[in-house]
């Protein structure tokens, strides 16, 4: 027995061994250590004060063959429990494989088919991370099935998703959030067990001087943007666990009988409100995506048409942009954007603070030996007179390291402005990542 022990691991080593040579497992990633610092002390019980934070973070990428597919995967973390940043995502972790004329994605996936440059409003597949910053958040894998077929006239791509759905919200010491911290403990859906499925068609198309990429859409199932619903946390009140739970169906039947949020928490009784608690819609949503380029100008357009609650409502953004090369006779390209963002969505909707906004962004790439790249947004709303500013800057240091520059600042000054609530959370952050 020992011996057939013995040649069974000395066997299944061989074949470890023969496989590996055969599949062999392509690594990659970086690790980011860094500190951030915010001006201003939070402005909510739980919130940290003024002062340097420090925060640890990673990706890892990698693939390697399975018979005649491939196992891709790409996995991101952030640590920074004082500010409830800390996320683990699975962006990627998949088995992919490609035929004659279409190929097959199944597993976590992240699928961005945005084309604007301030943000993003046509994804529909991806969970996002509420916690980074202002005006920027980062998609969270998603389980599906995808297949995409390639034509003479197109590529046309079918999803079916796994309706678990959780974005990360932090929690009472994330920095990016209102008076009311969201508490993803009490999580509900309009409809848990429907189906998702998406279809979508890409193609270019050659178009006078230039060319024009069309992206056309429809999703139907979760929304993976979900509404904060006021609610009752039992740790948080001294009401009684039966009264908590009251309140929490009370609203909960208030929106579903046609409420709006605010009007359903009114009715249920403010006593018990403490905390904001995800409830994730079913939508419709048809989008569109097109990108005409003709020299260095490209012009952008970006749009949905979404129902959801009994209400149908349009998000659409337009603009451009267009490049600078060689500038003042160096390598340099300076990318300057212009846009409009547009939301006409109700009360019944989740809120956004993009309803009426202009967005101008100034992009630099030195194409030098040391990557050097700079980044500056800001949105500036033309109702509430209020501004979102985003800076980035690094540079590589050889070819194992990278030092960056990240700062985030709001400026809001009506209280009927949903960003006053984040507004005294200005930060700049310093990192330094190391690749392998």
């Amino acid at each position: 027995m020992k011996r057939l022990c013995t040649a069974a691991v000395f066997a299944s080593a061989l074949a470890t061994q023969a496989w590996a040579e055969n599949n062999p497992l392509n690594l990659s990633g970086r690790l980011d250590v860094g500190y951030r610092y915010y001006f201003d002390d939070g402005q909510y019980a739980g919130q940290a004060d003024a002062g340097f934070h420090p925060f640890v973070g990673f990706q890892l990428n990698g693939n390697f063959g399975v018979g005649a597919g491939e196992v891709v995967f790409q996995f991101a973390g952030l640590n920074d429990d004082e500010n409830d940043r800390s996320l683990f995502n699975i962006q990627k972790a998949y088995f992919t494989r490609s035929f004659e004329n279409w190929d097959l994605v199944l597993g976590y996936n992240v699928e961005d088919w945005g084309v604007s440059n301030g943000r993003t409003i046509v994804n529909v597949m991806n969970a996002k991370n509420r916690t980074n910053q202002v005006g920027n958040s980062d998609l969270i894998g998603t389980p599906m099935a995808n297949a995409n077929l390639f034509t003479d006239i197109g590529t046309f791509s079918f999803y079916a998703l796994s309706d678990s759905v959780r974005g990360n919200f932090g929690g009472r010491a994330t920095r990016q959030r209102g008076p009311f911290y969201t508490d993803d403990g009490l999580v509900r859906y309009e409809d848990s067990n429907s189906p998702d499925f998406a279809l979508r068609y890409t193609h270019e198309f050659s178009l006078g001087d230039g060319s024009l990429d069309i992206g056309v859409s429809a999703y139907q199932g979760t929304n993976r943007e979900s509404l904060r619903m006021p609610g009752c946390i039992l740790a948080d009140t001294i009401v009684s666990a039966s009264a908590c739970a009251q309140f929490n169906a009370d609203v909960l039947a208030g929106y579903e009988s046609g409420k709006t949020v605010t009007k359903a928490a009114a009715d249920a009784g403010t006593d018990a409100f403490t905390a904001v608690t995800p409830y994730y819609q079913e939508i419709k949503q048809l989008g569109l995506t097109t990108v005409y380029a003709e020299g260095n100008t490209q012009l952008r357009f970006e749009g949905f048409l979404r129902d959801a609650s009994g209400e149908s409502f349009v998000g659409a953004i337009v603009g451009g942009d267009h490049s600078f090369h060689n500038l003042m006779g160096g390598d340099g390209t300076l990318t300057l954007a212009l846009e409009y963002h547009y939301d006409d969505r109700g009360g019944r909707q989740s809120v956004t603070v993009y309803d009426d906004d202009l967005f101008v962004g100034v992009n630099f790439i030195a194409n030098d030996t040391n990557d050097s790249r700079f980044n500056l947004g800001v949105f500036y709303d033309l109702d509430e007179k209020s501004q979102i500013y985003t800076l980035s800057a690094s540079r590589r240091i050889g070819d194992r390291f990278r030092v960056g520059l990240n700062a985030n600042h709001v400026v809001s000054d009506s209280l009927t402005d949903p960003l006053s609530s984040v507004d005294g959370n200005s930060y700049f952050e310093f990192s330094l990542s190391a690749f392998f």
